[in-house]
């Protein structure tokens, strides 16, 4: 894993989410699991390029890291894709997460 830091920005106390913990929580570990520069990965065989401000993952894995259930993760990154903080695509094996305004 990298070493390093991110940035928060004060409007995030303006955001709703400040105002949910869980919802926060998930938020930063997203920030801190995105990639900082692009890389090229190889996952189940496939080279897979992840930009800045995204990561592969997959509920049940955020879920350990988080200690939660897989459903309550799974409904908690929904939220935030409805208020547009996170991009989702996914497929059967892994999703790809994008923080929305990561730049």
């Amino acid at each position: 894993m990298d070493n390093g830091w991110i940035k928060l920005h004060r409007k995030l106390l303006d955001n709703p989410i400040f105002g949910k913990p869980e919802l926060l929580q998930l938020f930063i570990y997203c920030l801190l699991k995105a990639n900082h520069e692009p890389k090229m990965i190889i996952f189940n065989g496939q080279e897979i390029e992840v930009t800045r401000g995204q990561f592969i993952t997959g509920r049940n894995v955020i879920a350990r890291d988080l200690k939660q259930k897989p459903k309550t993760t799974y409904n908690r990154l929904q939220i935030l894709k409805n208020v547009e903080i996170l991009d989702i695509k996914t497929t059967n094996k892994f999703s790809l997460v994008t923080i929305t305004n990561y730049e």
